[in-house]
């Protein structure tokens, strides 16, 4: 049953993003609900889940919206691990934490973007697309997290999708 939540929850983010949030854009850019979702998700369930569930989801938008396969595949797929790590160590209930590994997720995901697409042999400034994309996406990210993170949290982590 988590699985088909999980690939639902993954559908409905990629709708969103593509069509509500293309008309709610700030400064040009839109949230990632995809990698809030392995954030969250990885917070609760460990880096093993995070890295399987970060792959799936960014293959999954890759192969929707993404010009090369495997980018986003590897870019959620080592932040889910990355903050699975922090599973155990950190109270699950605290709604800073995961508002904070949003906004540390979302910078190391879009530097990581930028680092896989130079060696892809398509240059980019760092400094200056850090200021156009890569912080308004963390702060549009980090302004999401505390209004999905409880219900995301009771569902996985308590509700019906809790099977280990």
């Amino acid at each position: 049953m988590i699985y088909v939540g999980l690939f639902l929850l993954a559908l409905v983010s990629l709708v969103l993003q593509s069509t509500v949030f293309s008309y709610l854009a700030i400064a040009g850019v839109k949230p990632d609900l995809l990698l809030i979702a392995v954030v969250f998700f990885s917070f609760i369930r460990g880096h093993r889940h995070g890295a399987v569930l970060g792959f799936c989801y960014g293959l999954l938008e890759d192969l929707v919206v993404g010009r090369f396969i495997g980018l986003n595949a590897l870019i959620k797929m080592t932040i889910g691990f990355l903050v699975g790590l922090t599973e155990g160590k950190i109270y699950k209930e605290n709604l800073i934490a995961p508002g904070l590994l949003v906004l540390l997720a979302s910078i190391i995901s879009g530097y990581l973007n930028l680092i896989l697409l130079g060696i892809a042999g398509i240059p980019l400034a760092f400094g200056e697309n850090f200021w156009r994309t890569i912080f308004p996406i963390a702060l549009y990210n980090i302004g999401l997290a505390p209004f999905l993170y409880l219900k995301f949290y009771n569902v996985v982590a308590k509700g019906k999708f809790n099977s280990r």
